[in-house]
């Protein structure tokens, strides 16, 4: 399975992505932020990673709710309005970048960063495939490559975390 979407020109753009698995468009996703009174004082905006993607039968959402140095990120996934699982990432100093989907109805997911823009996708602890960035100032993308056809998981909510991890870790 092959799913890619656009990489924003910069890293705070609410543009909306096209989501295309196999050439199809199969969703539209979007980064977008709170207002500035519902920020906590400590949240810089830039942290603030919030994603909703649409497709013609769903929607998830992926909502912030907590980032620090010390305990990384912690996001809430919803889908068409029902909470479905969390990502979490620990991000320490020392520690690659990393999230973790995790939920009652949903396979464990990992991407990892590994080297060079890359990461890896591990689904229910079997190494899955890679995510990585492409093109420089034009055609920029986001690639995930799925080599594990046995893998169950929508591609519009991989895409969606894929974009948390990206987001997250630049």
């Amino acid at each position: 399975m092959n799913i890619q979407f656009d990489r924003p020109l910069f890293g705070a753009s609410t543009k909306a992505l096209a989501v295309e698995k196999g050439g199809y468009d199969i969703a539209e996703m979007k980064r977008w932020f709170r207002r500035k009174e519902e920020q906590e004082a400590a949240n810089n905006p830039m942290y603030d990673v919030n994603i909703k993607v649409v497709t013609a039968n769903e929607n998830y959402e992926i909502i912030q709710r907590s980032v620090s140095l010390r305990e990384g990120h912690h996001w809430e996934v919803f889908k068409d309005n029902q909470f479905i699982g969390d990502i979490t990432s620990a991000r320490e100093l020392k520690t690659k970048a990393r999230v973790d989907l995790k939920g009652e109805n949903l396979p464990n997911l990992s991407i990892e960063a590994t080297w060079r823009g890359r990461g890896k996708v591990t689904v229910n602890g079997q190494d899955s495939g890679e995510t990585k960035r492409s093109g420089f100032l034009v055609n920029m993308k986001y690639l995930i490559e799925i080599e594990n056809n046995d893998v169950s998981i929508d591609p519009t909510l991989l895409a969606g975390v894929t974009y948390a991890f990206w987001a997250s870790s630049e």
